[in-house]
């Protein structure tokens, strides 16, 4: 197999989705684990918007 620079971009895409997958699939299970706590205990005017989130 001839190694591209398409063959490693690819390579490295899978392998982030597989790490991102897990790393969602955990916050899941916490969240259903805390059935939610930590959004119900914040009332929505004390909320800061987090300064540093970057939405795409």
């Amino acid at each position: 197999m001839k190694i591209t620079n398409e063959t490693i971009s690819h390579t490295v895409l899978n392998k982030f989705d597989k790490e991102l997958k897990a790393i969602l699939l955990h916050d899941l299970k916490q969240f259903r684990k805390s059935q939610g706590q930590f959004l119900r205990n914040t009332s929505s005017s004390k909320q800061v918007p987090d300064q540093n989130l970057m939405v795409a």
